[in-house]
């Protein structure tokens, strides 16, 4: 199996447990919106040990140990990722022995699950983010 696939998973993890932290405090608005209109501050914490930043259109959180940078997608999706987001995480991790200072072999994973049509890449105008296959069924 493609260790990528293991980052992957954990990188969603982090989003889906950020994602339930906001709703937890502001309820299940469309964020991106909210923070838009002034309704959700730019920068704030989300728990005693999470804090957030809204950029563009995305976030980044803040777990202490390392922090998860994602875009929200089309429709709010929060699954999505990409060749440099995933580089990020697996650099602050620090967890990820497999890729040890190797861009390289991220790059040439990534790229295998792509080619393997595990990993498809959004083309749309408003969201260039990849998602498994598994999650677009």
């Amino acid at each position: 199996m493609n260790p990528l696939l293991k980052v992957i998973d954990d990188y969603k993890k982090d989003v889906a447990y950020g994602i339930k932290l906001f709703h937890k405090k502001y309820g299940k608005v469309n964020l991106i919106r909210e923070w838009r209109k002034n309704n959700i501050p730019q920068v704030g914490k989300l728990s005693d040990t999470v804090e957030y930043q809204f950029h563009g259109i995305g976030c980044n959180l803040d777990f202490g140990s390392h922090d998860t940078d994602f875009n929200f997608g089309d429709n709010q999706r929060y699954d999505g990722f990409d060749l440099w987001r995933i580089t990020l995480y697996i650099e602050g991790k620090k967890v990820y022995t497999a890729y040890n200072n190797n861009e390289e072999k991220i790059k040439n994973d990534f790229q295998d699950l792509v080619d393997n049509g595990i990993i498809i890449c959004s083309h749309f105008e408003n969201d260039r983010l990849c998602y498994l296959k598994e999650d677009l069924i």
